[in-house]
């Protein structure tokens, strides 16, 4: 869902301004500094003070180990190189939207004929989304409803999957990005006829989205290591559902200490 928001977000951003330097100075604040400045907390945790490992530390912190072992915020470690080339995968192709769904479809079809590492899953289901996401920029735009429910469909495949009518790698990355699609067509709807006062509280938390992603991951990291085999129990459950107003409560105050000092 975050990738396909993201490729909507990102062709709007270049409709509006083909600055680089503007570019690169407001993803490097939104993405690069929250999680340099959250991860490197917690990984010191992590690596460091429990596995006494600084080699990891570095690993982690660089996303180097994702790549390698897939292990840390696979999104962050996507969506880096993402930002990086967007503009000028943008020259070829904000004038010429059907690229990107053709880019989409030609990632399915290595991805059935030469297969994928597990851990690159969520990565190709991102990629596809992503695209897909591009593609939508100018429809959504020019606020085109028939698209919603063109979207909603993508939900269709998750029965297909989840009962393995239909199952393979390739089918299993068409899920990952068509029910994130489908799913931000449905809450599109539902969020049309929220109250004002609930609408505003959600935009307030979206605002702190990748915050609360990178503190999700790492709160639950250090649950699971506290909790142990307790982890599939009720306190599991309760565990959870403290990473949850925890990650949130944190995300906010974090993100109005970036304000505050971003802005000097």
């Amino acid at each position: 869902m975050f990738a396909f928001l993201s490729g909507v977000g990102l062709w709007q951003s270049y409709e509006h301004s083909q600055d680089l330097k503007r570019y690169y100075k407001r993803r490097f604040k939104r993405v690069v500094v929250p999680y340099l400045a959250i991860p490197i907390i917690f990984d010191l945790i992590l690596d460091v003070v429990i596995q006494k490992d600084f080699v990891m530390f570095i690993a982690e912190v660089s996303c180097i180990l994702y790549w390698v072992k897939g292990r840390g915020a696979w999104f962050v470690a996507w969506i880096l190189p993402v930002y990086i080339i967007y503009p000028f995968y943008a020259k070829l192709t904000h004038k010429r939207s059907w690229i990107s769904l053709i880019m989409a479809g030609l990632t399915v079809v290595i991805i059935s004929v030469l297969g994928l590492p597990t851990r690159f899953r969520s990565v190709a289901g991102a990629t596809i989304a992503f695209l897909c996401g591009d593609f939508a920029g100018r429809l959504v735009k020019e606020d085109n409803s028939r698209m919603i429910y063109i979207m909603l469909v993508g939900i269709l495949i998750a029965p297909l999957y989840i009962l393995r009518i239909i199952s393979g790698q390739a089918i299993y990355v068409c899920f990952f990005a068509l029910v994130g699609i489908g799913l931000c067509a449905l809450f599109s709807i539902i969020v049309e006829h929220l109250p004002i006062w609930l609408n505003g509280g959600l935009k307030a938390v979206g605002k702190v989205s990748l915050e609360c992603y990178l503190f999700n991951i790492y709160l639950i990291s250090i649950s699971r290591y506290i909790l142990g085999d307790k982890i599939s129990s009720v306190w599991g459950i309760i565990g959870y559902s403290i990473v949850v107003v925890l990650g949130v409560t944190l995300s906010y105050f974090t993100r109005r200490l970036e304000d505050k000092y971003l802005k000097r």
